[in-house]
């Protein structure tokens, strides 16, 4: 997986010249400081030239390196490295779109551990493209946003209806309430920046 420059990832924060982002672009370099620092990986599966730890692969694959999940509201949970995640497909097509990690109960995590909680379950292949932070309602809570392209989910997904096939999922970072820029939960899905 290529990781982008500390430098690349502020000034990818940073583009919109707020306070808010400047904010956030000084912790997106705490991130990406400690990425080297994540949690064990698991082996990801490698299907028809893509290997992923989760995300694009279908429900029978991620069951063979997780096991079984428990049948939740809408997606099925699983217990993995002493984590709980939820993970969910789109009706009718055999592919994971979307893994989330939330703290439990009221916890929460320093901001830069967030992207070890998920960072096993991404393709191999992915490449950091953009960050960006959605508005909140009054002091918070917020999330950051990261877009990533992977090639081998694009080959993946190829063909499948009701999904994004161009090899694009986000990362979205729900930072809690106040101003200690905790996270609360952690999503990597299947899908693109709207542009309107």
């Amino acid at each position: 997986m290529h990781y982008p420059s500390v430098q690349r990832l502020t000034e990818l924060a940073t583009t919109r010249r707020t306070r808010r982002a400047a904010m956030v672009g000084a912790a997106v370099g705490l991130v990406a400081g400690k990425l080297g620092l994540s949690a064990p990986r698991t082996e990801a599966m490698q299907t028809n030239d893509f290997a992923s730890g989760g995300l694009g692969l279908s429900q029978n694959s991620f069951a063979e390196m997780y096991g079984g999940g428990e049948v939740g509201q809408g997606a099925l949970i699983y217990e993995i490295l002493g984590s709980t995640y939820a993970v969910a497909g789109k009706q009718d097509v055999d592919v994971i779109t979307s893994i989330c990690w939330f703290a439990p109960g009221q916890e929460s995590i320093p901001f830069q551990d967030a992207f070890a909680v998920i960072e096993q379950f991404l393709p191999s292949d992915a490449s950091l493209r953009e960050t960006y932070t959605t508005p909140a309602a009054g002091i918070g809570p917020f999330a950051m946003v990261e877009i990533y392209k992977s090639a081998g989910l694009a080959k993946a997904v190829a063909g499948q209806p009701t999904i994004v096939t161009s090899g694009s999922f986000m990362i979205a970072y729900q930072i809690g309430g106040g101003l200690d820029s905790n996270v609360r939960a952690v999503n990597a899905f299947i899908g693109e920046r709207s542009q309107g």
